[in-house]
């Protein structure tokens, strides 16, 4: 076989790359313009009143966190299925993160699982919308019913729904990614959206050093005075990373409906095989495809998940693996005690699962080496 099919490849468009070239004409390249045009995209996009950008998802859920204003010390229902970032955000703003198991099929927290906390701690929840599948609304409200403020960790999302409703609608705040995989992607960059004028306003501080003023206003509107109002960070999007995002949202229905015919082209080769399981969706919701989460039937084969993973190398088809479970991880064993054994759900369901290449781009002969390669290691492994 020639050639490689990488698990994902970001291809710019025509027009993204004039979008860019008119940035760098401008002579303008950071927060400007532009910017406070993909937020006022984003925020006509969701129907939610306050979008502010920043230069990456994980700094989208730091800041979502610190506006808050929680007490120090609030506990915060975290996945441990899900990427550090969620998590580190939480501590980062000077908050604890309860971890939480998933359920087996969507790999989402399951409210059920959120332990009690009997210092009455416990003050939210951040659901994560895995792969680009939606959080159900009846686990959205059993978290409110716990009396837990919702937040939304969107970053696998657009253009993701579910009974009419998108990401960003169910909760207090919530963070999107702009990553290069995303489904937005910019390269770098991230979205904090919330129906909540205090944090919109103190995100928007926040996110360049708690100035009262952006360069663009000082440089450019006739005085160079400003104050520090917080204590803030260099969290800003440029506008180059944001023409990109813009024109990642415009065309974001035309690349889902491209990813979604990979996926029906995968699940049509992988439904009736015995070895495999198909991602889990929504039949009455929208699924982004970010992820096309694939599981193994251990059983029924004679290798595991990370042999099957350099096999698919092998046939020059690239993947990963969404997630290891954050108790696997050093830091988080050293700060809170966590160890293997203490999430069986999350834990059983990462050593089955393997993410296989869905980008818009990819062309009929990619995905066929992709469903070729799959099934040849499942005929050449089974059982």
């Amino acid at each position: 076989m020639t050639g490689e099919v990488p698990f994902h490849i970001s291809v710019p468009t025509a027009d993204d790359v004039s979008a860019v070239d008119e940035v760098l004409a401008s002579g303008w390249l950071t927060t400007g313009r532009v910017t406070e045009e993909l937020e006022k995209a984003f925020s006509d996009y969701l129907d939610v009143p306050f979008a502010v950008a920043v230069s990456s998802g994980t700094a989208a859920l730091h800041l979502m966190f610190l506006c808050s204003q929680f007490p120090p010390k609030a506990e915060i229902a975290v996945p441990v299925m899900t990427f550090a970032s969620t998590a580190t955000s939480i501590i980062h703003a000077g908050f604890i993160p309860r971890f939480v198991d998933v359920y087996p099929d969507t790999l989402m927290l399951n409210p059920g699982s959120i332990p009690p906390s009997t210092e009455k701690t416990l003050c939210a929840a951040i659901p994560v919308h895995f792969g680009g599948v939606a959080y159900d609304s009846v686990d959205f409200q059993h978290i409110r019913d716990l009396g837990l403020t919702i937040f939304e960790d969107a970053a696998h999302t657009l253009p993701t729904e579910l009974g009419g409703r998108k990401p960003g609608q169910n909760g207090k705040a919530t963070a999107f990614s702009f990553y290069a995989t995303k489904t937005i992607p910019a390269g770098e960059g991230g979205m904090i959206v919330t129906f909540d004028e205090h944090i919109g306003e103190m995100a928007r501080r926040l996110r360049l050093h708690g100035m009262s003023r952006g360069a663009e206003s000082r440089y450019q509107g006739g005085t160079w005075k400003y104050d520090i109002e917080e204590f803030g960070f260099k969290y800003n999007l440029t506008d180059i990373a944001a023409a990109l995002a813009l024109g990642s949202l415009r065309t974001v229905e035309v690349h889902w409906q491209q990813r979604s015919r990979v996926a029906e082209r995968y699940d049509s080769a992988f439904l009736d095989d015995c070895h495999l399981q198909i991602p889990f969706r929504r039949k009455d919701g929208i699924n982004s495809w970010h992820l096309y989460p694939l599981r193994l039937n251990l059983d029924t084969l004679r290798i595991d998940r990370d042999s099957f993973i350099r096999e698919l190398a092998l046939r020059g088809v690239g993947s990963s693996v969404h997630f290891i479970p954050l108790n696997y991880f050093t830091a988080y064993q050293r700060r809170f005690e966590l160890r293997p054994g203490m999430f069986p759900v999350a834990e059983q369901q990462f050593l089955r699962l393997i993410s296989l290449p869905i980008w818009p781009s990819m062309t009929e002969a990619d995905v066929n080496r992709v469903i070729e390669s799959v099934l040849s290691i499942c005929s050449e492994f089974s059982a």
